[in-house]
């Protein structure tokens, strides 16, 4: 892993100020490590996405598949 590097972000008022609650509340250690951590996931799940988009757009689910995985994903 390569060395963390500083910059400077913008974000709404009401992202920092839901962010900060969670560093408050010490669901997360900081901002930085929240921010952080959302950008890794997005870039973990990014490519997955985009593949689950380009198959769902070449054959949608059918209704009944829809509510299987439904309550699947619910259970």
């Amino acid at each position: 892993m390569s060395r963390p590097r500083k910059v400077a972000l913008s974000l709404s008022t009401e992202s920092l100020e839901a962010i900060e609650r969670e560093v408050r509340a010490r669901r997360v250690p900081s901002v930085s490590a929240f921010v952080s951590q959302a950008i890794e996931e997005k870039l973990a799940h990014g490519p997955l996405q985009r593949l689950l988009d380009e198959v769902w757009r070449e054959k949608p689910m059918t209704d009944q598949e829809r509510r299987w995985a439904d309550r699947i994903l619910r259970a």
